[in-house]
């Protein structure tokens, strides 16, 4: 009995001693994660996008709760505005409150059978007003629009989990039908803030206007990572894809269009003090008219872009975007921005260049490629044109189908010749027309190749310009701009000679 008795109060004691350590476990995580999570909204309050209007935390010994409101920016509630000015109605800025449920460490996830631990999981709740609550209620029913979740690490870094449901909508009297395959997302971010990592996907979404329109979207899926780099600024890639997108309008305009296989990627990456970024855009096809456009691939890139001053000029732009402007101060007060703070840009020898274009048409397909440098910029260039144009060196290449010159511009002149006459044209005029607009499209052609202004390769017409030192150069022949031309001479000297 003595020996069971001294067992129990041994394990009693141990449990109380375990009890004891994880309270005081909790309670430092408690305080930790009160930090943390007050300098995430500091960061948020750094984005041009919100305003922290209010804010409180309520820290308790194995939980607590942070509420905050944000009024969002004009500048991402713009369409609502518009919105509001063409309905005669006024505009108030729009607040968004949500309640932050925080669960402190070290095992905070362990009533749901996860052992991991973690500083503090942190669950958002979106306070929605009573009205908007019912206006939702018949997409999303009795589930939140939008969840968050954000496990912060005992290292502060940290993943955030966004989940929207999807939504299965039909309006009986209107016949409106919406189908959403929600979405999806994490993003990782670590305790100083300067990696990033975010991947997402958005299954489907499909509008139909009882019949009359429809919309089509599959498979958007997006990603990216990025580290704070040279002058503070974020580096790394992104990337979308997206496997299709229909529009099909069947009332007034009949128009049916489908984009298949659309991707994008961008890469940038520092060398000493200049960023250099690369971007890549790309879709399988467009289906259109009962024709199909593509593959189309571009290819692009920026060089030896001077990165304070790139970070400069982010700074006063978000800080611009917080000011109340109209649309002409904005842009008056971004022009004047790129003024005073962004000419180190061109003094540094940026380069901007077309790697590829290629776009492949019923008729055939289209290629470009060139490149433009400016060398040895001083600020006075900017008064003097000429000597500008003397610092900038180019390249370009393109070529082109005869058979796609002559469809465009036939299309070309066949839509003048409908806006001006305001009717459709009979099958004899159109056969008219595309006889004028053919002829005309070989007489220029055959001119400009006379010139030496366009190669003639085949079936393809071919145009190679060079720009360096001030003079310009079409396939090898010098072609004097209106300053450089020769002067004629005044009469009184002309008859002397």
């Amino acid at each position: 009995m003595a020996l069971n008795r001294r067992v129990a109060i041994g394990l009693g004691a141990g449990l109380v001693g375990v009890a004891l350590v994880y309270s005081g476990a909790a309670w430092w995580a408690g305080i930790s994660a009160e930090r943390a999570l007050k300098e995430q909204e500091q960061q948020l309050s750094k984005l041009p996008y919100f305003k922290i209007k209010a804010a409180a935390y309520h820290r308790g010994w194995f939980s607590a709760e942070q509420e905050v409101t944000l009024e969002l920016s004009d500048s991402l509630t713009w369409p609502y505005q518009l919105y509001l000015k063409y309905a005669d109605k006024p505009y108030q800025p729009i607040t968004l409150s949500y309640r932050q449920h925080v669960r402190h460490g070290p095992f905070p996830l362990l009533a749901q059978f996860d052992p991991r631990p973690y500083k503090a999981v942190v669950t958002t709740e979106l306070l929605l007003s009573d009205d908007m609550k019912t206006k939702l209620k018949p997409f999303f029913g009795n589930q939140p629009p939008v969840s968050f979740e954000n496990r912060v690490g005992f290292n502060n870094d940290g993943e955030i989990a966004v989940r929207v449901p999807s939504v299965n909508y039909e309006e009986a009297i209107s016949g409106i039908k919406i189908g959403w395959k929600g979405l999806n997302a994490t993003f990782a971010y670590n305790g100083g803030y300067d990696r990033f990592r975010i991947d997402g996907q958005m299954p489907g979404l499909a509008l139909d206007a009882a019949g009359k329109a429809t919309v089509n979207l599959q498979a958007l899926r997006f990603g990216g990572a990025t580290t704070r780099g040279v002058a503070g600024l974020l580096l790394g890639d992104s990337h979308a894809s997206l496997q299709s997108v229909a529009v099909d309008i069947k009332e007034s305009t009949p128009f049916a269009a489908t984009l298949e296989n659309i991707s994008y990627r961008t890469v940038s990456s520092a060398q000493g003090d200049f960023i250099n970024a690369d971007g890549q855009l790309n879709f399988g096809a467009l289906l259109l008219d009962g024709k199909r456009y593509g593959p189309a691939a571009l290819e692009g890139a920026a060089r030896h872009l001077h990165a304070p001053t790139l970070a400069k000029l982010d700074a006063s732009i978000t800080q611009l975007q917080r000011e109340a402007l109209t649309d002409d101060q904005a842009a008056g007060k971004a022009m004047a921005l790129l003024k005073d703070n962004g000419l180190p840009l061109l003094r540094n020898d940026p380069e901007l260049q077309l790697k590829s274009l290629s776009i492949k048409l019923p008729e055939g397909e289209v290629k470009a490629k060139g490149d433009i440098k400016l060398t040895g910029f001083v600020d006075q260039d900017l008064e003097q044109p000429v000597q500008l144009l003397n610092k900038i060196s180019a390249h370009a290449d393109l070529r082109l189908p005869k058979p796609v010159v002559e469809a465009y511009v036939r299309l070309l002149v066949r839509n003048v010749l409908i806006s001006r006459s305001g009717r459709d044209m009979t099958p004899e005029q159109v056969a008219e027309m595309d006889n004028l607009a053919r002829q005309l499209v070989q007489g220029q052609v055959a001119n400009l190749i006379e010139q030496k202004l366009i190669r003639d390769e085949g079936q393809t017409l071919v145009i190679t310009a060079a720009w360096a030192k001030g003079r310009l150069d079409i396939n090898g022949q010098d072609v004097p701009l209106p300053w450089q031309a020769p002067q004629p001479l005044p009469a009184a000297q002309a008859t002397t000679h």
